[in-house]
């Protein structure tokens, strides 16, 4: 837009200087002929030649038609500017919109998260709970078959024990019968 207003500004300096410089030339009038229509039903009425500068209504319509574009021009950007604010009104709710879809989404991920997380931590409690109870299970299992095999060795003990207090006696009455028959003889 910039570069067509100073294009067209240019083009009109340009042509208001020529017409300064060539001005006797432009206001000679000259002969014109001129189409004639009737104003309040259009139909034609016929030809007629008129006395008019032809240089300056030829400047005159440049500069009018110059004007007209670059108003047009002014029109079109000031309709592209409502429609870029439009479209930047737009960005900014959709942006808030997505702002808030993220909160959303981060909030539902941290309500998983912890909801997870108890989960997680119920889960390990109960584990460790039934861990701790078998470990008990386990080691009053290995407590009872060790008092067990303790009491199998007591008593194979006692039983040997006994073997050897009862062949140490009988050695001992060996002894003495042979120690008696040696007294003896």
């Amino acid at each position: 837009m910039r570069l067509k207003g100073i294009l067209i500004t240019l083009v009109i300096l340009l042509s208001l200087i020529f017409a300064l410089f060539n001005w006797q030339v432009l206001a000679a009038s000259v002969p014109l002929t001129i189409i004639v229509f009737k104003a309040n039903f259009p139909r034609f009425i016929g030809l007629k030649t008129v006395q008019f500068p032809i240089g300056l209504g030829l400047l005159i319509s440049g500069v009018l038609l110059s004007l007209i574009f670059f108003m047009v021009s002014l029109i079109d950007r000031a309709g592209q500017l409502r429609q870029i604010s439009r479209l930047e009104k737009q960005m900014e709710k959709l942006r808030a919109k997505l702002e808030q879809k993220q909160l959303e989404e981060l909030k539902n991920l941290e309500d998983l998260a912890t909801s997870g997380f108890s989960e997680l931590k119920t889960s390990t409690e109960e584990n460790i709970n039934n861990l701790g109870k078998q470990s008990k299970e386990v080691i009053e299992k290995l407590d009872s078959d060790l008092n067990e095999k303790i009491k199998n060795i007591e008593s194979k003990i006692l039983l040997v024990r006994n073997e050897i207090a009862s062949h140490v006696a009988k050695t001992e009455d060996n002894i003495r019968k042979q120690v008696r028959e040696i007294s003896k003889s």
